[in-house]
C-alpha cells in the first residue's frame, strides 16, 4: 500500500503475528512506513490527546486507537523502525 504525503511518495506495509507466552496469547498488528520516522520528542507525545503533526488534524486518532486497546487488554505503542520510517503496533489478548 502506498500513499503520498506532502509530496512524497510512503510505502506502508503491515505485519500480524500471533505470540504465546506461557499461558497468555496474544495477536498482534504492526504497521510500518518507509518515511522519515519520528523524531524523539514526536515518538513520545504522539500518542497524548491533540497532538498534532500534520495539518487539519484532530490530534486524537492514535490516541483513542491506544485507548481502545487498553479496554481489550491489549496495547498500542509507537516507535521508530529499525530502518527508518514509523512502526505503530497493536497487541491485543487472542480470544
Amino acid at each position: 500500500m502506498s500513499a503520498t504525503f506532502r509530496e512524497r511518495q510512503i510505502e506502508f506495509s503491515t505485519r500480524i503475528a500471533a505470540k504465546v507466552r506461557g499461558s497468555v496469547a496474544a495477536v498482534m498488528v504492526e504497521v510500518l512506513d518507509n518515511g522519515h520516522g519520528l523524531p524523539e520528542e514526536v515518538a513520545s507525545r504522539v500518542l497524548a490527546p491533540f497532538f498534532m503533526i500534520k495539518p487539519g488534524g484532530s490530534g486524537i486518532g492514535l490516541n483513542v486507537a491506544r485507548h481502545v486497546a487498553l479496554a481489550h487488554g491489549g496495547q498500542l505503542e509507537v516507535r521508530r523502525g529499525e530502518a527508518g520510517g514509523a512502526v505503530i503496533s497493536r497487541v491485543l489478548p487472542a480470544p
